[in-house]
């Protein structure tokens, strides 16, 4: 004898189409829809049931996470205060806007100034050759320009995250890495942006020029308004 499962009247069986027909046979007795049921079938169904649900679900958190995922690995630029404030914590990027507003992109050349220690070495800036090691920048990146190669932000939640660039070495076999607000701070990279004295220097200078005339209203609102970010 078949094995039969009893199901309620209003149950629907799978689609006729999809069921061998010479598999089952409906009787109809006291009610109930009585149908033979094929084992085999059942088990496969089930197996392929399970599959789709833990496919969907895959989908679903893949769709939660790639915009978190998508905005730590792919986002193009970042912004100092983004950094402090924890908004992004790790990652490359293409370009970074410093703390006096400048912006400094991927494939920029960026300025060396002096070195702030001692036997005429830099503090900030280290440099690592073709073999991976690691030495003290000398006297003969004074003056010298890099091309940015990477912007990538470093550190940790103990000690703050920063902003780290890697640069071309003089030689083109080694390479140069800072994290750039320090090496700002103490003269070893120069700035794309004024210094506060500078910018104070140039507003006096167009306000020279409103009171003379040489310059309208509108244009000194504007020399200010760039001028400020600068201004400390």
């Amino acid at each position: 004898m078949g094995c039969y499962k009893k199901l309620q009247v209003h149950t629907q069986p799978d689609n006729p189409r999809q069921i061998d027909r010479s598999n089952y046979r409906k009787i109809l007795q006291s009610g109930k829809l009585i149908i033979p049921i094929n084992r085999r079938k059942i088990n496969k169904y089930n197996l392929f049931k399970h599959a789709y649900h833990t496919i969907k679900k895959t989908i679903i958190t893949l769709a939660l996470l790639i915009p978190v995922t998508a905005k730590i690995a792919f986002a193009q630029e970042v912004k100092f205060a983004e950094v402090q404030n924890g908004t992004f914590t790790s990652g490359q990027f293409q370009s970074y806007v410093a703390k006096d507003g400048s912006t400094y992109k991927i494939g920029d050349k960026i300025s060396f100034g002096a070195p702030s220690g001692v036997n005429g070495k830099f503090v900030t800036i280290t440099k690592m050759d073709i073999a991976g090691n690691v030495f003290p920048v000398g006297a003969e990146a004074i003056n010298t320009t890099a091309e940015i190669k990477k912007i990538r932000i470093g550190g940790n939640k103990r000690s703050g995250y920063k902003v780290s660039f890697q640069t071309k070495g003089l030689t083109g076999l080694d390479n140069y890495f800072f994290f750039l607000e320090d090496a700002i701070q103490v003269g070893e990279i120069k700035s794309f942006g004024m210094t506060s004295d500078q910018a104070l220097a140039e507003l006096k200078k167009a306000k020279d020029k409103l009171d003379l005339g040489l310059i309208t209203q509108e244009e000194y609102d504007k020399i200010k308004q760039e001028l400020s970010q600068y201004i400390k």
